[in-house]
């Protein structure tokens, strides 16, 4: 899995794309539960919707569709807490009123 996610950075790096920029598929092997979100910062985001909102709006595109992404895998797997599946249900809820 390693020396395939290495093949499709460099392809990627040749391309003039940085992997940041590419649509990542997570998987449940991929997230931490001690980070669910990674280097995203979720500390403000566990307040009612309309601050998550704010929040979430304050995202980049790259962002949102990160923690889109993850959430996909955090809603079906049940090793992690109850805030970030709170979160995960908050980002769903964004989605819908955007």
């Amino acid at each position: 899995m390693y020396i395939l996610r290495t093949l499709v950075a460099a392809a990627l790096a040749v391309a003039g794309i940085s992997g940041s920029v590419a649509a990542q598929q997570w998987t449940a092997d991929d997230l931490y539960a001690d980070r669910p979100f990674g280097n995203i910062e979720v500390g403000r985001a566990g307040i009612g919707q309309m601050n998550f909102q704010a929040f979430f709006d304050n995202l980049s595109s790259q962002q949102r569709a990160e923690i889109r992404s993850r959430c996909a895998v955090i809603g079906s797997d049940g090793r992690f807490a109850k805030w970030v599946r709170d979160i995960c249900i908050k980002v769903e809820a964004a989605q819908s009123s955007a």
